[in-house]
């Protein structure tokens, strides 16, 4: 049987002949549950137990982020005039900054592991619409 890629909960991204693989439980939700039985599907579930792998993602997200404020920073001091430190910066921008970092990186690992597990056949992609794109912080992190 080939096997879909599942990365949302949207039913037309899901496959009714095929096997249906789903990024996370983030694609069963509680609306949905009254289609789901007429669908093949596995869910993986990305491991959170290994201590080091954790502590290796704290410290690339951390790292990264702290990049990215960096090159933020120099981008808006230049585009406002202004000579703002590092830290001024870092203290405005840090934590929204690590948070979407943080989500990328979750995703990332979870489509690696995916396709280290299984055979990914083909995924189905939906059209972009703005009600898929998030309105601000809150609401990207809960898409991701």
């Amino acid at each position: 049987m080939i096997n879909n890629l599942v990365t949302t909960a949207i039913q037309s991204t899901w496959d009714k002949n095929g096997n249906n693989i789903l990024i996370n439980q983030g694609c069963k939700t509680y609306k949905n549950r009254c289609w789901l039985d007429g669908y093949n599907f596995v869910e993986h579930k990305l491991d959170l137990n290994n201590e080091n792998s954790i502590s290796s993602g704290i410290n690339w997200v951390s790292d990264v982020a702290l990049s990215l404020t960096k090159i933020v920073g120099v981008e808006l001091n230049q585009y406002h005039g202004t000579k703002l430190a590092d830290r001024h910066w870092r203290i405005l921008l840090g934590h929204w900054i690590s948070r979407y970092v943080s989500a990328i990186y979750y995703r990332y690992k979870l489509v690696s592991t995916v396709l280290d597990r299984f055979k990914i056949d083909y995924s189905i992609r939906i059209s972009g619409s703005p009600l898929l794109f998030p309105a601000g912080t809150g609401d990207f992190t809960r898409q991701c």
